[in-house]
């Protein structure tokens, strides 16, 4: 949820965004950016 509010209040950063995972999602983190890089970049477009 705390990803969510941060890409709807504009960060598009998939460091920071993924830095905010939780639980299950902190342990493959560096898949986690490379999908928010992805979805960011295509929004961007």
């Amino acid at each position: 949820m705390l990803m969510l509010r941060a890409i709807a209040d504009g960060e598009d950063d998939p460091i920071k965004l993924a830095g905010m995972a939780r639980n299950i999602y902190k342990k493959n983190r560096a898949e986690l950016e490379l999908a928010l890089e992805g979805y960011i970049s295509f929004y961007q477009e």
